[in-house]
C-alpha cells in the first residue's frame, strides 16, 4: 500500500520503501505501550484482505502550535477498500474507543488538497488558493473546527477572532522558519490591513 503513489498523494506524497514500512510499524506497535494508544490493521474479514490502517498517534512534530498534547488522528486505506466506506467506518469507530478509553479532543492534521477536496464535494466554485480563503463555505468549516478546540482551552487561551490569509508561507520567501513557525514581523507587513481588518 505504502508503494502506491495514489494512496500516499495526500500524505506527504512520497512512497515508502519495504524497510520504511517496516520500521513504522515497529515503531507503531510501541506506541501502544509508551501512550496507551496507536493504530490497528483494517482486514477484510471474509477474505482476509489488508485494507489499511488506522488510529491516533503522538508524532512530537515540534510544530507550533505544538499538538503532543492530544492524541493525533490518522488513517490510510488501500486501494481494496476504496468505495466500500471503510474508511469512514473504521475513523468513526477509532474515535468511540477513544472517547471511552481517553476522553478528551484529539487532533488531525489535514491536508490541504483535502479541504481542495472538501471544496469540490461542497460543489464550492473556485479556481485558486485565493478563492477558497475567501469562500463562506471554507471559512465556515475552519470556523467550526476552531470552536471545538476553543472548548477545551481556557478563556485566556481561546482564539476570539481569525482570518485566513490569501497565500500559502513558504521557508524561501521568508515567511515562515525551517520548522513552520510564522515569522510575525513579516506577516504584520504583508497582511497588516487585513490584520486590522478585524478589530
Amino acid at each position: 500500500m505504502w508503494g502506491d503513489a495514489d494512496v500516499v498523494r495526500y500524505i506527504g506524497g512520497v512512497t515508502r520503501s519495504p524497510q520504511d514500512v517496516w520500521f513504522a510499524s515497529v515503531r507503531g506497535r510501541g506506541m501502544w505501550d509508551v501512550k496507551g494508544f496507536g493504530y490497528w490493521t483494517v482486514l477484510d474479514r471474509e477474505t482476509g484482505t489488508w485494507l489499511g490502517e488506522a488510529g491516533f498517534s503522538d508524532f512530537r512534530r515540534g510544530m507550533s502550535p505544538d499538538l503532543s498534547e492530544w492524541p493525533e488522528a490518522g488513517w490510510a486505506f488501500g486501494r481494496a477498500s476504496w468505495g466500500r466506506g471503510i474508511g469512514s467506518e473504521v475513523v468513526k469507530r477509532m474515535h468511540a474507543w477513544l472517547d471511552e478509553t481517553h476522553p478528551g479532543k484529539s487532533v488531525c492534521i489535514i491536508d490541504e488538497d483535502n479541504v481542495v477536496k472538501f471544496a469540490q464535494d461542497q460543489k464550492v466554485q473556485f479556481s485558486t488558493y485565493k478563492d477558497l480563503t475567501q469562500n463562506e463555505e471554507i471559512n465556515k468549516l475552519i470556523d467550526g473546527e476552531i470552536k471545538d478546540v476553543n472548548e477545551s482551552l481556557s478563556r485566556v487561551e481561546r482564539v476570539k477572532k481569525f482570518t485566513i490569509l490569501p497565500k500559502k508561507l513558504y521557508e524561501e520567501d521568508g515567511e515562515v522558519t525551517p520548522t513552520m513557525k510564522v515569522k510575525r514581523s513579516f506577516i504584520n507587513k504583508a497582511f497588516g490591513d487585513l490584520i486590522e481588518a478585524m478589530y
